[in-house]
């Protein structure tokens, strides 16, 4: 069977997936066998109001979707946004999973994304706008891109490929895995983080950012995740070029230039497929572009969209 087949590939056992369901309540189903379900009975029709969202901007006639990356939220967003709110009615959003949004058992593929911002843009009444996705939320905006290109005026993808990759998921499990929740307090899951992620700074702060205080006063993740390795299986599991080879928006693609992410070489085969993608590097960032130099990434969203250039 099909998820059999991808627990095969993955390595993962019964017992890993059953640690990751949000209850341990005997009676509560394994996450394997969620899966299987959502093969057999699909997913239910998802609402704007099961989302956490905010709107910067409004007023202004040229719309903008932000999709944030694997275990981030709208607001890794609000820097780049506060920037352009004078010329874009900018949407910021949770999606599936993360944040405040609502957290299903399963359904985390780039479709089910995909379906859920066709849901939110229509009943918001947004026909037409800019859509930029940062890792997981690039792969997911494409993928949106690929079934509803007619409202879409451009896409921006920043730093991740639509090449397969399973290499991904055994990191992120082990993270998961490794990471004594509770914290006691913010100070102890930051010096957690200082060391055992040999000096990186910046993803550091961004998992320090991931969570939440609970009831009891301790600190939590706020993503779902058994959604999180679901997001990971389903959106690395098959590569996407035929999605890049049928762009027909104006695409950008944004790479740091230390990157471990989207090599140099897949970026250039990207353009190379489709004349409607180009591409950029930003210098003295790796993964996290618009977060690592906010200002660069800002300046190649305006020069892309044709917009003047801040002289501040």
């Amino acid at each position: 069977m099909k998820v059999q087949g991808i627990l095969a590939i993955y390595q993962i056992s019964i017992t890993k997936l059953s640690h990751f369901v949000a209850s341990n309540e005997s009676t509560d189903p394994p996450y394997f066998v969620l899966l299987l379900m959502e093969e057999r009975i699909g997913l239910k029709q998802v609402r704007l109001e099961d989302f956490s969202y905010r709107i910067l901007g409004t007023g202004c006639k040229r719309r903008l979707v932000f999709l944030h990356g694997l275990m981030g939220f709208a607001s890794n967003w609000m820097t780049i946004a506060r920037a352009l709110d004078r010329e874009f009615e900018i949407l910021l959003l949770d999606q599936r999973g993360h944040g405040r949004s609502f957290k299903p058992q399963f359904g985390y593929s780039p479709e089910d994304y995909a379906s859920d911002l066709k849901q939110i843009v229509d009943e918001l009444g947004w026909r037409k706008f800019d859509l930029v996705g940062h890792s997981m939320g690039g792969r997911n905006a494409l993928c949106y891109t690929h079934l509803h290109p007619q409202y879409v005026n451009t896409l921006v993808i920043e730093d991740i490929g639509p090449e397969a990759n399973p290499q991904s998921l055994p990191f992120i499990q082990k993270l998961l895995d490794d990471v004594p929740l509770p914290f006691g307090s913010r100070k102890e899951a930051k010096d957690y983080f200082d060391q055992s992620l040999n000096g990186n700074m910046v993803f550091g702060e961004y998992l320090l950012a991931n969570l939440k205080k609970g009831a009891d006063g301790k600190l939590t993740w706020r993503f779902y995740a058994p959604g999180i390795l679901e997001s990971v299986m389903k959106g690395r599991l098959q590569d996407r070029w035929e999605e890049i080879r049928g762009l027909n928006v104006p695409t950008l693609v944004i790479r740091g230039s230390q990157s471990d992410e989207l090599s140099r070489a897949t970026l250039e085969q990207m353009v190379e497929m489709n004349p409607r993608v180009s591409a950029v590097e930003v210098s003295g960032a790796g993964h996290w572009v618009h977060f690592e130099q906010p200002l660069a990434f800002i300046r190649e969203l305006r020069r892309f969209w044709g917009l003047e250039l801040a002289t501040h």
